[in-house]
C-alpha cells in the first residue's frame, strides 16, 4: 500500500510539472486575471459568429486596441483631451455587440457634439467584478491619467463570498498563503483557480446567454415570502464589504485626481410585464430555481448600496437600472443589451452626464 500511494504521488507530481510546462509554452486560455495581476490582450480582433443569441446579427467584429480596451487609439497629448474609460463587466464590455453598436461607441458620438476633443475607451472585462476594477485601475488605468471613469457596477459582485480574503492581497508578489504564492507563479494553478471562478459563474448564472420569453411564457414560479427574505438576508451580510470596495475604488480615483462616476445594473427581470411578449417579468422561473422578482431584489441590494456610496460621497450616479425600461428588446438575457438596448443605455447615460461634465469641464465644452 506504501508503494501504491508513492507511486500514484509520483504519477500526480509528475503530471503537474508536465502539464505546467506545457501551459507556458501554449497556454489556450484567455484568462484576463492572473493570480492578483490583470492580463489584457490588445491588438487583438475577434470574428465572432453567433449563432445562439438570434436577436444579435450573425458576424459582429470585437476590436481590442493596442491598450487592450475597445475604442480608438491613446492619443499622444492625451493631457489636453477630455479622457473618459469605462470600466465594468460583460454589460460594460458588450463582448458579443459590433464595435460601433456598443453603448460606449455610440456614447463617445454623442459626447463628440458637445466637447472639442474627446478620447474614450471601453474597459470593461467580462466577469469582473469591483475586485477586479481595483486591479485594472492600479495595473493599468492609473497610469493613463483619465479624467474621467465610467463604472458600471453591481452584477458581478451577487453573492460573490470570495471577494473579501482576495482584497487583501492586491500588491504584486505579495504572498499571503502558499495558494496565492501558486496561483501567481504557476500557470497550471492559475487556470485551476480561473476555471473555479468561471464555474461560480456560470452557477449564478452570469455567463451571457438566450432567453425566448414568448416561447417559454409558461414558465413560472411563485416563491413564499419567507425563502425570499431568508435569501435576501444571507444577500445582505456581504453588502458591507461591497461598498467598502466602492469607497476603494473612489479614494483610488481620488488620489491620483480621476473623477468617479458611477452607474447602476439594470435588468430585463423585476416588476411589471415584458411590453413586447406580455411575459411577467416577476414571476418568470429562471435556470437557478429563483424567479424574476427574486433575481431583481438580489441585485437591487447592490444598485441601493451604489446609490447610497455615491450620495454620500458627493459622487454623480446614473441610475440606469431604474432609467432603462424592462423589455426583452433592450435585453437579450437577464442583463445583457440588445443592439436596440445598448442605443437606449447610450442615450440614457448621455442626457445624465453631458451637463455634469460639461459643469465640471467647462474648457473642453464646444462653443
Amino acid at each position: 500500500m506504501r508503494k501504491r500511494l508513492l507511486y500514484y504521488g509520483f504519477l500526480f507530481i509528475i503530471t503537474c510539472l508536465l502539464l505546467e510546462l506545457a501551459l507556458r509554452i501554449y497556454n489556450p486560455f484567455n484568462f484576463t486575471v492572473k493570480a492578483n495581476s490583470i492580463v489584457l490582450a490588445a491588438n487583438k480582433t475577434y470574428t465572432i459568429y453567433n449563432n445562439s443569441i438570434p436577436v444579435l446579427p450573425p458576424v459582429a467584429t470585437h476590436t481590442k486596441n493596442s491598450l487592450g480596451f475597445r475604442g480608438p487609439e491613446k492619443p499622444a497629448d492625451l493631457n489636453s483631451y477630455l479622457s473618459i474609460i469605462t470600466v465594468g463587466g460583460s454589460t460594460t464590455e458588450c463582448f458579443y455587440l459590433h464595435d460601433t453598436a456598443t453603448w460606449t461607441f455610440q456614447l463617445q458620438h454623442k459626447l463628440d457634439d458637445n466637447f472639442s476633443k474627446l478620447w474614450l475607451n471601453n474597459a470593461g472585462l467580462s466577469g469582473h467584478s469591483t475586485f477586479g476594477h481595483k486591479l485594472l485601475l492600479r495595473d493599468y488605468i492609473v497610469q493613463l491619467k483619465p479624467t474621467v471613469i465610467l463604472f458600471l457596477v453591481g452584477i458581478n459582485d451577487v453573492a460573490r463570498t470570495d471577494l473579501t480574503d482576495s482584497d487583501k492581497s492586491t500588491i504584486k508578489s505579495a504572498y499571503k498563503n502558499i495558494g496565492s504564492f501558486l496561483s501567481q507563479n504557476s500557470e497550471l494553478c492559475n487556470v485551476i483557480l480561473n476555471l473555479m471562478r468561471s464555474r461560480k459563474a456560470a452557477i449564478n448564472q452570469l455567463h451571457d446567454s438566450y432567453i425566448n420569453l414568448a416561447a417559454t411564457r409558461n414558465n413560472t414560479l411563485l416563491l413564499a415570502q419567507p425563502f425570499i427574505d431568508s435569501v435576501l438576508q444571507k444577500e445582505t451580510v456581504l453588502l458591507p464589504a461591497y461598498q467598502q470596495r466602492l469607497l476603494n475604488l473612489i479614494n483610488a480615483c481620488r488620489q491620483n485626481n480621476i473623477l468617479p462616476v458611477f452607474i447602476t445594473q439594470p435588468s430585463l427581470f423585476g416588476s411589471g410585464t415584458d411590453p413586447v411578449t406580455d411575459v411577467n417579468l416577476e414571476t418568470y422561473r429562471l435556470e437557478d430555481g429563483r424567479n424574476g422578482n427574486l433575481f431583481w431584489q438580489r441585485l437591487e441590494l447592490y444598485n441601493k448600496v451604489t446609490r447610497t456610496v455615491c450620495s454620500t460621497q458627493k459622487i454623480h450616479c446614473i441610475d440606469l437600472a431604474n432609467s432603462l425600461p424592462k423589455s426583452s428588446n433592450l435585453f437579450y438575457d437577464r442583463v445583457h443589451f440588445t443592439n436596440e438596448g445598448a442605443k437606449a443605455v447610450a442615450q440614457i447615460v448621455h442626457q445624465n452626464l453631458f451637463q455634469y461634465l460639461a459643469a465640471q469641464f467647462p474648457q473642453h465644452v464646444k462653443q
